[in-house]
Formats: C-alpha cells, structure tokens, sequence
C-alpha cells in the first residue's frame, strides 16, 4: 500500500514538475529573442548616430552632463560661469550621459548612445511582455506595429529613441516593473520589491508618467478584486504603495552623485506662453489633425482590447493563471 501511494504521489507530481520545466524552457527561448532583438536594433541605430542635428531639449541636457563631467558642477553655464540647472532631464537621465561622456569622451553620439540603449531595451522589454500576455504572434506583432506603424515619421522608436530626452528611460524603467509584476502575480511575490524601484525610477525619469501609472495599477486592482483574485489585488494595491514609499530612498540614491554640486534654481519665466497656451488656428488645426491621425486608430484598438478582455473575463471556469494574465493586460491597457 506504501508503494502504490507513493507511486500515486509521484504521477501527480510528474505533470506539474513538467508544466514547470516547459515553462522555464519557454520563457528561456522568449529571453533568447529578446536580447537577438535589442542587439539588432542597438547595431540599426549606431547608423548615422550623430547625423541629425540635436534640438533644444537634448541641447540643455547635454550641456549639464559635459558640464558635470568637465567641472564637477550639475548645472549650465552663463556667460562662461556657474549657473542653476533647469531645464535638463530628470538626473535618472543625464547621469548616465554624463557617465557616456567620462568613458567615450564628451559628444554628440556619446550622449545619444544612452537614450538608443533605452530604447532598443525597452522595445525588448515590450516584446516580452506582450508574450507573457498573449503570446508569440502577438510580440512580434507589437513590434513591428512600434516600428512600422508609427503616426507620425518623426515619431518612430528608433528615430526619437535615439535623442537625448526621458521618454525612453521612463518606458524601459516601466515596462521592467510590469514585467516585475507579472513575474510576482506567478507566485513570486518579492518582484513586487524591483517593479516598485523600476517604477519609482520611471516617476523620476518623466513627471507626467505618474497619473497614467496610478490609473494602471488602480485599474488592475479593480479587476482583481471583480475576478475574486484577492493575492492578485493585494500585489497591484501594494505595489502602488510601496512604490510611494521606496521613492523619496530611490530619489536619494540617484542624487546622492550630485549632492552639494548644484545651484539654487531661478523660476523660468514664458515657457508657457510658447509650450502650453498657443492660441494659434494654425497649431491648433495641426494638432487636431495629429489627434486624428493617430488617435483614432489608437481608440480603435483599445476598444477591441477592452472588448477582448471582457470575453475572457465572462469565460466561465477561467484558470487562475489566465485571470492573472487578465489583470495584466487590464494594467496595460
């Protein structure tokens, strides 16, 4: 009787031992392509690197990482003087430039290099992800979509992910914690500890990250909670909170290299009147036109993902794992 219950112990123990090894050999396989993926588009991007001429914003963060690097001082310089930082990339972005200029030397490519290693990261972060939500097709298919289809030419990945700004890092650093996350919803909870860090470094890299963030985690809360998935809304819920508590630590350890080398700031003054409030027809009828172009197919696929995601959530008898991945793609969307 001893051996026929241990005999029973053992087939049952076969089929989730071999779920989990096939598992681990599919997600091997998916970080094998994705790392092909991110050396291909690093290499694609190299080309002509420093070809276009830099622009205002990637102007200003320049100046304040060769300044750092060349004087010790985190700010500009006016009139060939010390002078307060201002308008420069969050530290999350121009201390890395900095760090590129101290070990290539101070230019132009040296700094992009930075901004085109985020981007080709964070589109293999995207594909990625996008396999644990869906699946293969799917992944690439987001992939071509980022680099084919953008709405406008200016627009695409590899073209602005090249330019010195903060869009690239922020995504990279957010699509890393929902990766993070997903990884806890599998019964790894302590990945919830690095999403919260990469979250909170994607707060610092783009101010404007934070409502639409808020409004992920907070929607997949919700649908945790709607699919009875208490584990699930307690990883989404605390790793919001935690996120809010780890940031003031995280923001120290990122300034800690520019601590007592900086300059009281000075207001800037009209960069509304240029940015914000353009009471022009001619802009506003571009922007509108833009908002058409690129926001309509836009809504159209969120609403077939919102429908989507509506179909599964009514599947009756929906394993556990699947309505986790629901909550992901919930998060996403």
């Amino acid at each position: 009787m001893a051996n026929s219950v241990g005999n029973r112990e053992n087939l049952s123990a076969a089929p989730a031992g071999q779920h989990r090894a096939a598992e681990i050999a599919s997600f091997t396989t998916r970080l094998l392509r994705a790392a092909g993926l991110f050396v291909l588009l690093l290499l694609a991007g190299l080309w002509n690197l420093e070809g276009p001429e830099f622009w205002w914003d990637e102007g200003w963060t320049l100046s304040v990482a060769r300044t750092f690097v060349e004087r010790g001082h985190y700010g500009r310089l006016l009139d060939g003087q010390l002078a307060p930082n201002g308008l420069e990339a969050s530290p999350i972005v121009t201390l890395p430039i900095a760090l590129s200029f101290q070990i290539f030397g101070v230019g132009l490519w040296q700094g992009r290099l930075v901004s085109l290693i985020c981007a080709a990261a964070a589109v293999a972060l995207i594909f990625l992800l996008a396999a644990r939500a869906y699946n293969n097709t799917v992944a690439w298919g987001t992939v071509g979509v980022l680099l084919l289809l953008s709405a406008h030419p200016q627009l695409n990945a590899l073209l602005i992910g090249r330019q010195v700004l903060g869009e690239m890092p922020m995504l990279l650093f957010l699509t890393g914690g929902y990766l993070c996350l997903d990884a806890a919803l599998r019964n790894r909870v302590l990945w919830i500890v690095p999403a919260s860090v990469l979250w909170s470094l994607a707060l610092m890299a783009k101010a404007q990250t934070f409502p639409f963030w808020f409004v992920s985690l907070a929607g997949a809360t919700v649908a945790a909670l709607l699919l009875r998935r208490w584990h699930a809304a307690a990883l989404a819920a605390g790793g919001a909170v935690l996120t809010f508590l780890v940031r003031p630590w995280v923001a120290q350890a990122v300034t800690l290299p520019i601590a007592g080398r900086t300059l009281p700031g000075t207001p800037v003054s009209g960069i509304y009147d240029v940015t914000a409030i353009v009471p022009n027809l001619s802009n506003r009828m571009f922007a509108l036109e833009m908002i058409l172009i690129g926001g309509i197919p836009t809504l159209l696929g969120l609403i077939y993902a919102t429908w989507q995601i509506l179909q599964d959530a009514r599947a009756k008898r929906l394993p556990d794992r699947q309505q986790d991945t629901l909550i992901i793609r919930v998060a996403l969307l």
